[in-house]
């Protein structure tokens, strides 16, 4: 096999040894030569975007002498921690494979000299079948330290680090061809590699494939590894210089990566110019205090979680219990939560020292000084505004320490696998955005593609921010899905079909009675296109405000700042921003041999336009949508039956939430048939026939229908857009993977929404939209997916925020339950409306409060008290000693609180 070696040179960024900002005094920066002569070339950014030392050490002279300090640079010596956990997740069999060992010179023997301490860690993910991933495995030791001619030293220099760097391509490589030569395994099958060699205080991370490390430094994740995909630009240009082809976004429509070892199906014959490849990236970096631990996944974590979330997850573990095996888990745990689709695999290797223990937050109590004179109130108040007064003034100055050690740490990133314009992007304060137009200029600051609930709400707040803006949607109205054919016109629905039903069942035990009750579909369907057309020009008029261009036809990227327009009159158009948001939301998931004709089979949007009242509904589908347009039509009279090849209804659901909701929706008369899938649909004869068969196999019935609603879930909008074309990366299930900013891997291009991993919510997109466009406009954004609540807009509604008390359970945490039914609840007594209850789980030592589950009326206007409790940390008993006014369904939610951490008063 033949390997083409790049030309390296070294470039040193000395720092000066005055500097109050703890970074090192040399960075080494690997940068291939071609791209030096390229950097150097190119007109440099504008200055006033270069980060300098100058730049960060004048940002640390404005932090007080008193919160950071000068000092010598002091070697970092990490104390080596790691935890590992794996699962075979829903595939059918395990092939991923791992290796930790933290004491390598105790593993190699006495005669292995190296810096200390020193370790070693690996994952393999296998494809094709497990051989390959165990075969390397196996052999291992022999591979990357013995055949390799790993370099032995107890000092490391620059003829160390350049040996080093040659001896683990090396390792690759001749793992690569032993896989060849292996008669145990075969031609087509494979496996990505990833390993991560520490040695004293410098860490080197060497990856082929899609498995990924990520370095949490100061709570800020920093990936040493870049994924080789097809979609990742850099890659696909190579894949098709050497006659390779991507198809539907597997090179030569095979392989999902790029770089692998093994697969010699498509390597042969041996020594041919391939375009699989199995030499890996190389990231050098030496580790600081500020370096807190290594997360190292397959790809089966990643595929469902960005690189941060997984940072944030592991770090409050680690405060909760510092134990590195149990953050693994919860890794694994949180990845199975969030439904990937692949084996898994995570290690996390922490680095800090004995001394730097993450203590639990003590338990939070109230101090209620109700016998205390007026002089001590006033001492009192007086004492509290000063600490307060305090805090915030630490904060400022953590913040701008925080600000200074980031700017450092962009000096010290290695850029070898860059191109020169993206080097120039991670030197920039803003590298996440492209900067601004200038005055009189036709570009836009910023281009927003589709104009849904995360879309409009970027543009709007990136007008109000002074940017300007041009939002492009394909639909002709504003609002999205969310507005035109889901959230809104189904709440519209929901809402008459239940005044209908209360009517029919409800309004006589309260002494009102009519002769007869009718319904009038089309007028109801009238009272719901009038709500959704309002809306709909209210949206536009608040574009015409904030002054947002509103360009409507479809959109698709051209280029990483020009997006051409097929306009709803028949033209084209070329509309150019610095920074281009895709906001293009998602669409229904179809089912293979189910065909969607929106009359007898029909998705969400046909079931909002039915034009009669079907006798018998089937729904595919126990998820949100299917439940609530099944009660939508079981209310006017449809005979509803949910299929579902689940076990439970909603998998998301706190599971005794989900029970008793079940229950609720049997007795309104809605059939549930699980564990069941849909295996064929015949419509000849006017109406529908299923055959349905249990998910595990075994004998078939037949389901008749006059209607059938396929609501299997929905799918990210993103093909056709021109992602493939400028670079942009997606995940095998089309998401856009985008950083804690919202940014992708092509510079000045971001993404929302339903488009990027995480809940597909409306308001969900929403936040993500104002955060966008805060980071673009040099401010900072945030939303947390972990307080995102949920509604099911059934009757009694369902809302949730936070974690339910089985993915407690899974991370191993200790804690109370709270509960309140509704039939004690006054308010919910005397309208006759007391179905459902109220939970509140909270951590046993802190009384933190980790997630809340309403089944009630109005769960969804309720579940925003827990919302902002979630949000600021509170406890059970903070929630519980609010004043809450009476009599009202909020009663249920302090009355649950108090029976987390204390007994309720009116049960």
């Amino acid at each position: 096999m033949i390997v083409r070696q790049k030309m390296v040179v070294q470039a040193e960024i000395i720092c000066p040894q005055s500097s109050s900002i703890p970074v090192l005094d040399k960075y080494h920066l690997r940068v291939p030569a071609q791209e030096l002569v390229e950097l150097s070339s190119s007109p440099p950014p504008p200055a006033s975007e270069i980060v300098t030392l100058e730049s960060v050490a004048n940002c640390s002279e404005t932090i007080q002498g008193d919160i950071v300090e000068t000092s010598s640079i002091v070697k970092f010596v990490p104390n080596i921690r790691s935890g590992s956990h794996a699962d075979i997740g829903p595939r059918d069999s395990m092939d991923d494979e791992h290796i930790c060992i933290d004491d390598l010179s105790g593993h190699l023997g006495s005669q292995f000299r190296c810096p200390m301490p020193s370790a070693f860690y690996a994952v393999f993910d296998g494809h094709g079948g497990p051989e390959a991933a165990a075969y390397i495995k196996r052999n291992a030791m022999r591979l990357f330290f013995e055949d390799s001619e790993l370099p032995q030293t107890t000092d490391i220099d620059e003829v160390f680090l350049n040996e080093l760097e040659n001896s683990h391509r090396k390792a690759f490589l001749l793992a690569d061809l032993a896989l060849a030569e292996e008669t145990s395994v075969n031609s087509s099958c494979g496996t990505t590699a990833l390993t991560a060699l520490l040695l004293g205080s410098h860490l080197l991370v060497a990856n082929a494939g899609d498995c990924r490390a990520v370095l949490c430094r100061n709570g800020v994740a920093v990936e040493m590894s870049q994924d080789h995909k097809p979609s990742f630009s850099p890659e696909r240009k190579r894949v098709e210089e050497l006659g390779g082809y991507i198809d539907d976004g597997y090179l030569n429509g095979y392989l999902s990566v790029t770089r692998a070892l093994g697969d010699w199906d498509l390597k042969f014959p041996l020594g041919s110019a391939t375009p699989l490849i199995a030499e890996p990236d190389v990231q050098q970096v030496v580790l600081t205090e500020d370096d807190e631990f290594l997360i190292i996944g397959c790809d089966g974590i990643w595929d469902v979680m960005s690189s941060q979330y997984a940072v944030s997850l592991v770090r409050r573990g680690l405060r909760r219990h510092d134990d590195p095996k149990q953050c693994a888990r919860d890794l694994v745990n949180e990845a199975l939560q969030l439904n990937t689709s692949d084996n898994l695999t995570a290690i996390v290797i922490c680095f800090s020292s004995p001394s730097r223990v993450y203590e639990p937050a003590p338990r939070r109590s109230r101090f209620r000084p109700c016998n205390l004179s007026e002089d001590a109130r006033r001492s009192l108040r007086k004492k509290s505004k000063e600490e307060f007064d305090r805090t915030i003034f630490l904060e400022k100055k953590m913040a701008l320490a925080s600000l200074a050690r980031r700017k450092g740490y962009l000096l010290s990133r290695n850029f070898s696998n860059q191109t020169s314009e993206a080097l120039r992007y991670s030197l920039s304060l803003t590298s996440f955005s492209r900067g601004f137009a200038s005055s009189g200029s036709d570009e836009s600051d910023v281009v927003v593609i589709g104009g849904g609930p995360g879309g409009y709400v970027a543009a709007i707040k990136a007008a109000q921010l002074g940017l300007k803006t041009t939002c492009i949607e394909k639909r002709g109205t504003l609002g999205g899905t969310c507005l035109n054919v889901g959230c809104i016109p189904s709440k519209a629905l929901l809402h008459s079909s239940h005044m209908y039903h209360e009517a029919m069942h409800s309004f006589a035990n309260h002494g009102v009675k009519f002769a007869s009750v009718e319904i009038d579909l089309p007028a109801m369907m009238g009272q719901k296109d009038k709500a959704v057309s309002n809306l709909t020009r209210g949206i536009e008029g608040l574009f015409k405000k904030n002054k947002v261009t509103y360009v409507k036809g479809y959109g698709k990227l051209i280029s990483p700042s020009e997006v051409s327009v097929d306009t709803i009159d028949g033209g084209n158009t070329i509309v150019k921003g610095k920074n281009i948001i895709v906001a293009t939301g998602s669409d229904v998931k179809s089912l293979p041999g189910i065909t969607i004709d929106e009359e007898r089979i029909v998705s969400s949007t046909g079931a909002l336009a039915l034009k009669e009242i079907p006798k018998k509904l089937v729904v595919i589908g126990a998820g949100y949508i299917g439940l609530e347009m099944g009660s939508v039509w079981g209310r006017l009279g449809s005979e509803i039956t949910v299929v579902e090849f689940a076990s439970e209804i909603v998998p998301s659901m706190d599971g005794e939430i989900r029970k008793q909701f079940q229950r609720s929706l049997e007795k309104q008369g809605m059939k549930f048939k699980l564990n069941t899938k849909v295996v064929g649909v015949d419509t000849s004869s006017g109406g529908v026939k299923l055959t349905l068969e249990p998910a595990a196999g075994g004998d078939q019935t037949t389901l008749d229908a006059d209607v059938v609603l396929v609501s299997a879930g929905r799918t990210p909008f993103t093909s056709g857009l021109g992602l493939e074309k400028i670079g942009v990366e997606t995940d095998k299930g089309g998401r856009i993977l985008v950083n804690e900013r919202f940014a992708t891997n092509v510079p000045g291009v971001f993404a929302i929404g339903d488009v990027i991993p995480g809940p597909m919510l409306a308001h969900k997109a929403e936040e993500d939209g104002v955060a966008c466009v805060e980071f673009i406009a040099g401010k900072v954004g945030h939303v947390d997916y972990d307080k995102v609540p949920g509604v099911v807009y059934t009757h009694p509604e369902v809302a949730s925020v936070g974690k339910t008390e089985e993915q407690v359970k899974a991370l191993g945490i200790e804690y109370r339950v709270g509960k309140f039914p509704l039939l004690a609840n006054s308010r919910a007594k005397a309208i006759d409306d007391a179905e459902g209850l109220v939970k509140v789980l909270a951590e046993k030592e802190t009384d933190k409060i980790l997630g809340v589950h309403i089944m009630s009326p109005n769960a969804g206007e309720l579940i925003h008290e827990a919302a902002i409790a979630l949000q600021y940390d509170a406890s059970s008993e903070d929630i519980a000693r609010v004043c809450h006014a009476h009599p009202t369904m909020s009663e249920a939610l302090k009355e649950a609180a108090m029976a987390t951490y204390d007994k309720p008063i009116h049960m």
